[in-house]
């Protein structure tokens, strides 16, 4: 029930902040690179993600890769949180490049 009480507070949160604020957070993930080449990429988010006890594996994380590269021109540089993310996000759900 706490984890569920968590998540309901985190979206009230959500629901409540302003549009601006969303936008801001959201071009600060797109200009934020997370290393310089895609294999540094991966090395700096597995190292993270590693450190932070979550079961990912390299193949999962080189998979996200993939579908952040191929929707570059949709989602921003695959190198950048913002791009990444969304192709983490995509492989996560199996979503095929769009």
């Amino acid at each position: 029930m706490l984890c569920l009480t968590g998540c309901i507070s985190k979206l009230n949160r959500y629901a409540n902040e302003s549009v601006s604020d969303i936008e801001a957070k959201i071009r600060t993930a797109k200009s934020t690179i997370i290393a310089a080449d895609q294999e540094q990429v991966i090395d700096t988010i597995f190292a993270n993600l590693k450190k932070a006890g979550a079961p990912v594996s390299r193949k999962q994380l080189e998979a996200a890769q993939t579908l952040a590269i191929a929707n570059e021109s949709t989602d921003g540089k695959p190198n950048s949180i913002w791009g990444y993310g969304t192709g983490f996000d995509s492989s996560l759900s199996g979503s095929a490049v769009c």
